[in-house]
């Protein structure tokens, strides 16, 4: 407009129609995005994927996600965490355990080879270490079924080796017990 010689600057609101004009005249309209694979990357384009890429039509061609999106995301994330923590410590007391099992199993073996009656050795163990018992006693308590299996005097005294659950708990040789 123009007045009195001088000229005034006049405001034209742009409605939601003309920037949507201006938008799609200025190319910023949303668009398909594919992702592609290429050589072994990842690519991102505005055409079809060809040969042998993986075509996928991006979900989120803005690179956001909407609110919703995001929370169930930031959801999927934090479950993610929570539960390889859990794995992580029960994996880590697993392997604890293993090592202790296999401690003591190594010096089982080890006892069992120097033909010494160690805790934590077997019935069939023993059995070949000692041979068959002369007698067997039998018992149940609250930690559970017991054995005590004696042995004669063979000149280094008499033995008795007593079991719990098919391991021995502790042993007596010519009236010493051993744990």
């Amino acid at each position: 407009m123009i007045r009195g010689g001088s000229m005034t600057h006049a405001r034209i609101p742009l409605g939601g129609a003309a920037l949507l004009v201006l938008c799609g005249a200025t190319g910023l309209a949303e668009a398909e995005v594919y992702r592609c694979e290429q050589h072994g990357r990842i690519v991102y384009t505005d055409r079809s994927c060809t040969g042998g890429r993986i075509e996928r039509p991006d979900p989120h061609p803005s690179g956001r996600l909407n609110p919703a999106a995001q929370q169930a995301q930031a959801d999927r994330i934090r479950r993610w965490e929570r539960e390889s923590a859990i794995a992580e410590a029960t994996q880590r007391q697993a392997d604890r355990q293993w090592l202790e099992n296999h401690a003591r199993e190594k010096r089982i073996e080890d006892a069992y080879q120097r033909r010494e009656i160690m805790a934590g050795m077997t019935t069939a163990q023993i059995r070949q270490l000692l041979g068959t018992p002369d007698r067997i006693g039998k018992s149940a308590s609250a930690q559970g079924r017991e054995e005590r299996w004696h042995y004669p005097d063979r000149g280094d005294g008499r033995r008795i080796v007593r079991f719990r659950e098919g391991r021995v708990i502790a042993y007596d040789n010519a009236g010493r017990q051993q744990r």
